[in-house]
Formats: structure tokens, sequence, C-alpha cells
């Protein structure tokens, strides 16, 4: 516990540190063969630089592992609520709270780690994170003991929560950062995919590790041996995350970072501050409305997947729960990547999410139909497939549509502002469906949950698609963003 604590503050103070180099060895950024293109301006200023560097892909490697360590972390607990309960002696409401603490937590750090990111830099952010988890984990494997763990698993949760807040600030200012504008619906799709693939083994791993035994022994040897895994898997994350991750390239991959970084500046040379950038987003209608959209669906996707073992284990057994769950999240993948794929091609946001959020009423009302009528595990496996497969589709495609319309304020806080909506909104959602479900007012639930997703998909038609940040990369001459004055 001492070492955690103690990696936690020396790595995010020497990361500052040009101290820090003479102990480890940083390898310089390697450039690749690669289009370069030097627009000009009117004023004929100076040109920029535009330039691709194959690291980029090893820097989306390192933070996706971090991402997936996370969400392994964050349904571990919930995906064997049962198991939980019984070991521990808690209620099936506490369990929750380790899934939905995540949401909570989330909302009150999300602004602060957005400033963090912009005064800091994406890289002490991302070891920040990575420590936090580690940090997490080192108290799951204290809680493993029956009595008293449950306040150390809790706990450790806590840690994954702030975790959390850290890692998903990162992925929208990762792909602007690092991949030419034509890759970063993939780049942020990609670090999604290595999210939803911990939501996965986070499912399939403690039905197998774990086993659903009236006996307390075999429940703390397979406790153990799951938590031991996650230490390890977490060391691998802190230590590549420290050695390797690079805050950016020497060039800006795109014409909109270009001009960013070399317009978006005041008299003294600093970008807009926190205050302006919250100014322009909360009074941006557009973005505004984007952002309830999103935060409805991805609000009510975190409850039915936080929920799910308490809407299934009638049907199917805990082990079957593991594997929808992983299934789920497996195809998610697919449609991560083809929805990706079609974004970056065609920039056709809107309507992407018009047609998703129009197919996911159909996904709900037959998943409820399972848990309502049908009561099959095969029907159970399909309908939540496709629940997930539209579902999760939209997490990257939502994002990137918002730092499209939000342009030139930061992906940071952007994505902050978006994901606080979203956690709020998830909490809620778990609080309230959780109870309804565990009360036997199922049908309550699923009726409430349609309606929320028919409000989605209408207000998705009121939401312009002003793709400010591709508007700009289409112009042959790019022109300087107007300075920002200190006062502003």
């Amino acid at each position: 516990m001492l070492l955690s604590i103690f990696i936690l503050f020396g790595t995010v103070y020497f990361n500052g540190c040009e101290f820090s180099r003479l102990f480890f060895f940083f390898p310089e950024t390697k450039k690749m063969k690669s289009y370069e293109k030097i627009p000009t301006t009117e004023d004929d200023q100076k040109p920029l630089k535009v330039k691709v560097y194959k690291k980029r892909w090893l820097i989306l490697l390192i933070f996706a592992i971090n991402s997936l360590a996370n969400a392994v972390l964050f349904v571990s607990i919930t995906s064997i609520n049962n198991i939980a309960c019984r070991y521990y002696n808690i209620s099936p409401a506490l369990t929750d709270w380790a899934g939905n603490g995540f949401n909570i937590v989330y909302v009150f750090i999300a602004l602060p780690s957005a400033y963090f990111m912009d005064s800091f830099g994406v890289r002490t952010l991302v070891i920040l994170g990575s420590s936090l988890n580690a940090i997490g984990v080192c108290l799951h494997l204290a809680g493993t003991p029956r009595e008293h763990g449950i306040v150390y698993v809790l706990s450790g949760q806590l840690m994954a929560g702030l975790s959390m807040g850290a890692i998903l600030q990162v992925p929208a200012r990762l792909a602007t950062v690092w991949f030419p504008e034509h890759e970063q619906a993939k780049a942020l799709s990609l670090a999604f995919v290595f999210n939803v693939s911990g939501l996965a083994i986070g499912f399939l791993q403690p039905s197998y590790m774990v086993p659903d035994s009236e006996n307390m022994d075999e429940i703390y040897d397979g406790l153990l041996r799951m938590n031991i895994s996650h230490v390890v898997l977490l060391a691998v994350c802190l230590i590549s995350a420290y050695l390797f991750f690079d805050e950016k390239p020497p060039l800006p991959p795109s014409y909109a970072k270009a001009v960013l970084d070399s317009s978006s500046v005041d008299e003294h040379g600093e970008t807009p501050g926190f205050k302006l950038s919250l100014k322009l987003l909360f009074t941006d209608r557009n973005f505004m409305l984007l952002a309830l959209v999103y935060g409805l669906q991805s609000g009510l996707y975190s409850m039915f997947v936080t929920c799910l073992n308490e809407m299934a284990n009638t049907i199917v057994s805990s082990s079957q729960i593991g594997w929808i769950g992983f299934l789920g999240n497996l195809v998610s993948i697919v449609g991560l990547m083809l929805l990706a794929s079609i974004a970056d091609k065609y920039k056709c946001y809107k309507k992407i999410t018009t047609r998703l959020f129009f197919v996911q009423i159909l996904c709900w009302i037959a998943f409820s139909s399972t848990i309502l009528y049908w009561k099959t595990a095969t029907s159970l496996f399909v309908t939540y497939s496709f629940l997930c497969f539209f579902n999760t589709s939209f997490n990257a495609v939502g994002l990137s549509f918002a730092t499209e319309v939000s342009y030139p304020v930061t992906e940071g806080m952007s994505t902050a502002i978006v994901l606080m909506i979203t956690n709020t909104l998830g909490f809620i959602n778990i609080l309230i469906f959780g109870r309804l479900v565990d009360d036997g007012y199922v049908f309550l639930m699923c009726s409430i949950v349609t309606g929320m997703y028919v409000v989605a998909f209408i207000l998705t038609f009121f939401v312009n698609e002003d793709l400010k940040r591709s508007k700009l990369e289409g112009q042959h001459n790019v022109k300087p963003l107007p300075q920002v004055s200190k006062e502003a």
C-alpha cells in the first residue's frame, strides 16, 4: 500500500522534471515518410508544417491498455454481484455502488482533470491515472479476506473511479495531437475498443476464476487469483506509461492542430483560459444539445451494463452472464470500428447518430421482451449483443462529433462536459432503475428506458452538423485563429 502511494507521487513529480531523464531513457520520436503539406496564409505568415509519426500507434497502445485495465476494475465486482453479496454478506445495492461509484466520482473530477491536462499535459495525466489504477488494484488485493474486505474493495473502486476521471479525458486529445484528420475517429474508436475489451474481460474473467459456491474458501481462492492477475496487468501498464508515453510529436499531424498551436494564443503566448473555454461551451446551444443526447444514450448504456446481473440472474447462471457480457462487448468492437471508418471517410456524424438511435430503440424493445416474456438464454445472448453493438458504436462517433462542433476549444474540455452529463445521468439511472429491478418493477423500468431512448432520438434531429475542424482541414489556405485577449 505504501509502495503504491510512493509510486503515485513519485511518478507525477518526476514526470515534470528534466532531472528524471538522467535515470531513464526516453526514446526520441522517429519520423515516418508521410505527406507534408505547407499551407500559407494571405498575410504571408510562417508556413504551417504537418507531419505524421509512426510512434502514434505505440502511444495509442499504451493508453489503450491502461483504459482496458480500468474497465476490468470497473465491472470485476458487479459482474459477480450475487457471489460478492454472499461472500461479503452485503446487500446487492452496495455492490451496485462498486460500479456506480465510478459515475459519481467522475462528475466531480471531470473539469479538474481537464484543467490538469491543459496545465500539465496528457502524459502526466495518463501516468496519474495509471498510478491510481495501481493503488486501486492493491486495495482490491487487500480486500480479498472476507472480514472487512468490502471496505478495501470499495476504496479500491474509488481509486479506480478517480483514474477513470483522468483516463476518459485523454482519447479525444490523443487523437487530435497524434493523428491526422482522416484517422482521428478511428483512433478514438481503437481507444474505445480496448476499453470495451476490458469490460468484456471484466465480465468473463470473474465468472470463471471466482466459483459460484457456498464454500467461502473456494471463493477466497478465486478472488485472490483474480486480484493477483490484475496487479500484474497494472504493473505493466504503469511501467509502459512512464517509460514510453510521449506528450506530443515534434510537428502536429493536421492543419487544425497546427493552426490551433500557432494561433490560438494571446499576446503572452498562453492558450485560452479555463473560464473562457467553459463560457464558449456552455453558451454553445448546439454543443450542449449534442452533449445531452450523448449523455442520455450513454447513461442508459452504463445502466444496463451495471445491472445486467440483476436483470438476467433469474434466466441464466452467473457463468452464462459472464459470457453474455463478454459476447456483447466483443460485437461492440466490430461496431466501433465500422462506424469509425464511415465517420472518418464521409464525416456524416448526424446521419450516423439518427440511424443508430432508431435501431437502439428497436434493440432495447427486443431486450426488454426477453427479460419480461421470452426468458430464454438464446434470446438473451442475441438481444444483448445487438443492444451493445449499436449502443457502444456511438461512443467514439459521438465524442468525435462533439470535438468537431466545439473546435477550437480543447478536446479535453469538451470531452469533460460531455462525459460529466453522461456520468451524472448514468449515476441517476443506476440508482433508480437498479432499485426498480430489485423491487420487481421490471416492466416499469423497461417502459421508462424506452421513453428515454425515444426522447434522445427526437433530440438528434435538432443537432446542427457544424463540423468546424473538418471545414478548416478542407481549406487550401489556412487562416490563423483570432488572438484571444488575456482578459477573456
